[in-house]
């Protein structure tokens, strides 16, 4: 019986840590992934909640498309003119749907195409 050379115990020993170190990689993705998520999905609960104060009784009176494309462009207007910068960051394209899953506007911020 012999016993295993430097160089294969080496061998084994790097193979181990790029295997721990792949695997630990790959969940410290996944949960950035989850985190990154969940900041996107709160970011989009507050800027809809946020317009929707601002125009609620507009669009619920059944405005036409044009009306809706107006009162998103003021919205974010006032969001970039005010240089309103959540800590999370901002959207550069909106696009609010109607009940229907029809999209009723869409805002694309100037220079962000």
């Amino acid at each position: 019986m012999t016993l295993p050379t430097y160089r294969s115990i080496l061998l084994r020993v790097a193979v181990a840590a790029l295997c721990l170190a792949v695997t630990v990689g790959v969940m410290a993705f996944l949960v950035e992934m989850e985190i990154a998520d969940t900041r996107v999905s709160e970011l989009a609960k507050r800027e809809s909640a946020a317009f929707l104060a601002d125009a609620r009784e507009a669009l619920s009176s059944k405005a036409g498309a044009a009306q809706a494309e107006a009162l998103l462009r003021r919205f974010m207007s006032n969001r970039n003119d005010a240089h309103r910068v959540e800590t999370d960051g901002v959207f550069i394209v909106a696009e609010p749907y109607a009940a229907a899953q029809a999209k009723t506007a869409e805002y694309v911020m100037p220079g962000a195409e």
